[in-house]
């Protein structure tokens, strides 16, 4: 008899599943849209921006010290 029952619960709960997840789904996307988090392909973004950012600095930054050295050179001209 518990055989038969265990078989009877599980067809009613795997039938039941879709609907529930469906319902979850909803309540987890509602939840991170009302918390602003990104999604995924806004964090990539973000993280390329980030990622040309720091190049671009690095290249303003050589930049920067080669005047230096140029500005330090013709004050040791003069």
């Amino acid at each position: 008899m518990g055989t038969v029952r265990d078989l009877v619960t599980s067809s009613i709960i795997d039938s039941a599943l879709p609907y529930l997840r469906r319902g979850l789904e909803d309540v987890v996307y509602e939840v991170l849209d009302k918390r602003e988090v990104p999604s995924r392909t806004d964090f990539l973004e973000q993280q390329q921006a980030h990622k040309r950012l720091k190049a671009e600095l690095g290249r303003v930054r050589k930049r920067v010290l080669a005047l230096e050295k140029q500005l330090a050179a013709m004050q040791a001209d003069d």
